[in-house]
């Protein structure tokens, strides 16, 4: 396991396995605004890869994203990481996976506004009347609502007070579409268990190790790893 992962047990008392089953298998089916039911939920890979798509911050800002692919790597996980005007390549690249016959669970990142990225993916899918199992976020801007094809919703936050007026230097708070959403929100000052949140800010939370660790502790649970 990933050394700074079990800082998790320590500060944070994240059930993360029981609560991505319980958002993939025993909430209701997704409800869609659509005439177009959601195919059956995936089941944990044997046969495929996994794979998760992330999408960047605003104008591709995500410093650190290659230690996130790299921690995503290690736990047999590959990766793609986008712009959010390439979420239409992504829902692409997913439809593609799925027509070859790969059902490992849809897994979606995305920081700050790479929320809108995971958003119109989450959407696209929709229209094909594909659920996302779980969408992971970090400081989401512009996110808002959670379509409501997606399964899980994780997000993890800073408060910023100085930047309330300021949507998009700020973690937003998350509504849902469709009840049968599971949404985990978790306040990283509050949970930090060495107190290092309070030198870290939007632009520079990414890189951090802890936070990393909890986000790819999140997508491994999602395909059982």
């Amino acid at each position: 396991m990933d050394s700074n992962a079990s800082l998790l047990s320590r500060g944070m008392l994240l059930p993360v396995g029981h609560l991505v089953l319980m958002a993939m298998w025993g909430l209701p089916g997704c409800a869609l605004h659509t005439t177009t039911r959601c195919a059956p939920s995936a089941t944990p890979c044997v046969r495929h890869h996994p794979h998760v798509e992330i999408f960047r911050g605003l104008g591709g800002y995500m410093p650190g994203s290659d230690r996130w692919q790299q921690r995503l790597a290690a736990r047999g996980i590959s990766s793609t990481v986008s712009c959010s005007s390439a979420a239409h390549i992504a829902t692409q690249r997913i439809l593609e996976r799925r027509a070859a016959g790969n059902r490992c669970p849809i897994v979606l990142m995305g920081y700050a506004t790479g929320g809108g990225g995971v958003k119109r993916a989450s959407e696209g899918l929709a229209k094909h009347g594909v659920c996302v199992d779980a969408i992971i976020l970090l400081d989401p801007s512009f996110f808002e609502p959670v379509p409501g094809n997606v399964r899980y919703c994780f997000v993890a936050y800073r408060p910023e007070v100085l930047q309330s007026w300021n949507s998009i230097m700020r973690g937003n708070p998350v509504r849902t579409e469709s009840p049968g959403t599971f949404v985990q929100l978790v306040n990283l000052e509050e949970n930090d268990p060495l107190g290092l949140m309070t030198t870290r800010s939007h632009l520079t939370i990414t890189t951090d190790e802890w936070v990393q660790a909890i986000l790819v502790q999140q997508a491994a649970a999602v395909f059982g790893r």
